[in-house]
């Protein structure tokens, strides 16, 4: 016998922009305090406590927001994600947890690419930040990241090459030849000086 969810639905109110997931799940995002404390007492964590007040109220996804992932079936919540919006083109996912603050299941994980797909309808890269527990691989799948195939992994984790530094050796090198040509320079101009000064017409034209 199967042991009975004793998770409650936190309700509709108080969220807009619902954005269908698959699998039988959907996000919708949390546009009061009240949304908040109801999905907190949900979740059985801190939302409610007010320190994500400055999250909701706004109509536009170009601002910060709190999101719910739901089930279709009872609205039952399963994560809860934070989005920040750092420009008119660029946002990420700070936080992603699950009920009592776990981490997201292999399914929440997989249902983020329809948040990234609904960001990028409204004109903003989503991605997810180093700290979040997944993985958006080139072709627009999200995964957890311990559950990237082998075929992703090594597209889905590469990171931009480090700045390349020039070896203190070879400035050093490359200053030392540089002070060189400039002390060949001022030589040979202050040789040509002294010769037109020693001419017998004090290096006048005729």
């Amino acid at each position: 016998m199967s042991r009975r969810d004793p998770r409650t639905a936190a309700g509709e109110r108080g969220t807009a922009d619902r954005v269908e997931a698959g699998d039988g799940r959907y996000f919708v995002r949390l546009v009061t305090r009240q949304a908040l404390d109801r999905e907190g007492a949900a979740m059985r964590s801190c939302l409610g406590d007010g320190s994500y007040d400055g999250e909701v109220g706004s109509e536009s996804l170009g601002d910060d927001a709190i999101w719910s992932l739901r089930r279709t079936t009872d609205g039952v919540s399963i994560a809860t994600v934070q989005v920040a919006v750092w420009d008119a083109e660029r946002a990420s996912v700070t936080q992603a947890r699950g009920y009592r603050n776990r981490p997201l299941g292999r399914g929440a994980a997989e249902a983020c690419r329809h948040l990234v797909d609904a960001y990028a309808a409204a004109g903003l890269m989503l991605r997810f930040s180093s700290s979040v527990d997944v993985v958006l691989a080139p072709d627009g799948r999200t995964y957890r990241t311990d559950r990237v195939p082998e075929h992703v992994l090594p597209e889905a984790g590469e990171e931009p090459p480090p700045p390349q530094l020039v070896p203190v050796t070879d400035l050093s090198a490359a200053l030392s030849g540089l002070f060189a040509e400039i002390c060949t320079v001022a030589r040979d101009g202050f040789a040509a000086l002294a010769e037109a000064c020693s001419a017998p017409d004090g290096g006048r034209a005729a």
